[in-house]
């Protein structure tokens, strides 16, 4: 997703701002998913450019605003966690 809206030239300022997005793993990161989806038997047919592979570093994840992000999305998916990390991480934050 993040490749193809940055090569149309759109921005993605505010994901860098908020830490969900490192630029310069976008490559390895698709290649970790192609590996994942022909390890699950799934066709994959979107390449990436080589140039990806190298890109200047720009942008650091935010491992905590994800999590929380990703709770206020989809509370239900982790009402079913019963991961006690997870929860003790979204208890502190609450």
């Amino acid at each position: 997703m993040f490749i193809g809206v940055i090569s149309r030239g759109k921005s993605v300022k505010g994901y860098l701002e908020k830490g969900f997005l490192e630029v310069h793993n976008l490559y390895s990161r698709h290649e970790e998913l192609v590996e994942e989806m022909k390890r699950r038997g799934y066709h994959h047919s979107s390449d990436v450019e080589e140039k990806w592979r190298t890109a200047e570093k720009l942008g650091a994840i935010d491992r905590q605003k994800n999590l929380l992000a990703s709770y206020s999305v989809s509370p239900t998916f982790w009402s079913f966690s019963t991961t006690p990390i997870i929860k003790h991480q979204l208890s502190i934050q609450t």
